[in-house]
């Protein structure tokens, strides 16, 4: 008000907007650009709901303006008491902030109390008071024998689905949505454009769009089968997957058969799995990142074919941990079978 008053203007004081009447239009919003396919439809229905499961009660009745840090402090203290997951109560924080940076946009509240601060250089941060303190596990992944194995005892008509997992670093979205289109068989690259959800085609997470390597041993694998179009893998219907459709047709049984235990998230591991061979094999950690869609993201992903002397390696690191070769175990050595013959695994390992 000062500042607008001494530099001779009219002041006009901010209109008071409550949060609900806020996110009434700010949904509507954001339903018009996932139809639009703008953003995922998942995304949508996440934060919709997050925002009738939990949010609203919290804060709706609010003005913008009166939501502050000691608010969403006592809200994360709040879901805490009642047993919520320490991960559920920082993720049902993220439409929230969302809702702000929009409204700091419009000019409606002068900051975003929900947005999560920088640590400060001293070691402490003010995250550490609105958010949740989350322990987070080691990711999940197989050993090289334990992935050869899962290989091994997969049904053939699924086996290149488990190698591209193995090989790309596909989220479980990704490899579903893999087109025909995407493969450059003469460069051995593949351009990531899309994944599929819910048996819809849209964008990637986070704009994680890329370039990855064609590991020989799936370019084998996937030649006998290629085509001019059309999804890479499909059920046996040859329409396209459910979202837990591989797990339920075989996904499981392969990783009870090899004698492997299943991790909650079963294509997860196979993607971490891609990131420590890498990793294994010295490729560096900027390209890993790159080639998993950590880095990178939106417009600067698009160029990755630029740096290709960046994906020396990438070939041989996998080679190493996923192509059987002579006198190599092909089943866990947690597994009571015998192990398998390298015929288990032909040409496309």
């Amino acid at each position: 008000m000062r500042d607008a008053l001494e530099a001779g203007e009219s002041f006009r004081p901010r209109r008071v907007t409550r949060l609900d009447a806020y996110a009434d239009r700010w949904l509507d919003d954001l339903y018009t650009a996932a139809e639009a396919g703008r953003i995922s439809k998942q995304t949508y229905n996440t934060y919709e709901g997050t925002w009738r499961n939990h949010l609203a009660a919290a804060f709706g009745s609010l003005p913008l303006a009166a939501i502050d840090a000691g608010i969403i402090r006592r809200y994360t203290a709040a879901k805490q008491a009642e047993g919520l997951a320490p991960v559920t109560i920082n993720n049902s924080l993220t439409p929230l902030s969302a809702m702000l940076t929009d409204a700091v946009d419009e000019g409606l509240i002068v900051t975003n109390a929900a947005r999560q601060p920088r640590r400060a250089r001293h070691g402490g941060s003010r995250r550490g008071a609105l958010y949740v303190a989350v322990k987070r596990a080691a990711p999940k992944f197989l050993e090289p024998a334990e992935a050869r194995a899962l290989l091994a005892v997969t049904p053939e008509s699924h086996r290149a689905m488990v190698l591209a997992a193995l090989t790309t670093g596909f989220r479980r979205g990704e490899l579903l949505g893999l087109r025909w289109e995407d493969i450059r068989w003469a460069d051995r690259r593949i351009e990531l454009r899309g994944q599929l959800q819910r048996r819809e085609y849209v964008g990637c997470k986070c704009g994680s769009e890329r370039e990855v390597v064609l590991y020989s041993g799936l370019a084998r694998a996937l030649g006998k089968h290629r085509q001019a179009e059309g999804y890479v893998f499909t059920d046996a219907n040859g329409e396209p997957w459910t979202d837990q459709g591989p797990e339920r047709a075989f996904l499981r049984a392969a990783y009870d058969a090899a004698g492997l235990r299943q991790p909650g998230r079963m294509w997860h591991a196979l993607r971490h799995t891609y990131a420590s061979a890498l990793a294994n094999g010295g490729v560096r950690r900027d390209v890993v990142e790159r080639l998993m869609g950590h880095a990178g993201k939106g417009t600067t992903s698009i160029y990755t074919h630029l740096f290709r002397e960046a994906f020396d390696g990438v070939e041989e690191a996998l080679a190493a941990a996923f192509e059987l070769r002579p006198g190599a175990p092909s089943r866990s050595p947690h597994a009571e079978a015998p192990d398998a013959s390298d015929e288990a695994l032909p040409s496309t390992a």
